[in-house]
């Protein structure tokens, strides 16, 4: 399966699946991937306030380590959408947190992208944790329920549209996961993905 070339594609390859390695391995199996998204120059999706990406955060080549593994082990390269960064507070507690999406990543020269109908990886990261998600589209919002008269102070929610059949439902249908910093992880009623 060909498909068209992106405008500024980054390409990179991990070595050997990092399952199997030490951590001081796993540490040094990324620098390669750092030396490659540096040497292709894709800046990796600051918002005008938000720092400077061109130079990658370790903790966004983390993100990706897992996919990167995946499509090595296939023998291909992951080549890694443009701007897949997006700077938002998911905490609310004032700093900046990451959505990385994986939305357009391609495992090249032609084996595919990941992803399809419901969604792609979603990596949420704060601070020093990352989380993977999964799903489409999705928003920031601040809830505030009411509890017997009185307005609770309101939470904030990372919403996360979903293929319908996470609701029981056909693959189109409006489909929503609401989740919630608790201080340690992004949690949801649903189950978390292991």
């Amino acid at each position: 399966m060909r498909r068209p070339t992106p405008a500024t594609p980054s390409a990179f390859a991990l070595p050997a699946p990092l399952a199997t390695v030490s951590l001081c391995r796993r540490l040094s199996a990324l620098l390669p991937l750092a030396a490659g998204l540096l040497a292709h120059g894709t800046p990796l999706g600051a918002d005008e306030a938000g720092p400077d990406l061109r130079v990658p955060d370790p903790r966004v080549i983390a993100a990706f380590a897992e996919t990167a593994a995946e499509c090595a082990a296939m023998g291909g390269t992951l080549e890694i959408p443009p701007d897949p960064v997006t700077m938002v507070d998911l905490t609310g507690d004032g700093v900046m947190d990451m959505v990385v999406s994986e939305a357009g990543a391609f495992c090249g020269p032609d084996l595919g992208y990941f992803g399809g109908s419901g969604g792609s990886r979603i990596n949420v990261v704060i601070g020093a944790h990352i989380q993977h998600l999964h799903g489409g589209a999705w928003a920031v919002q601040d809830v505030a329920f009411e509890i017997e008269g009185e307005t609770m102070p309101p939470v904030r929610h990372l919403l996360i549209a979903r293929h319908g059949s996470a609701c029981d439902s056909f693959g189109a249908a409006p489909c929503l996961e609401a989740f919630a910093w608790d201080g340690e992880r992004m949690i949801s009623v649903a189950p978390l993905p292991e």
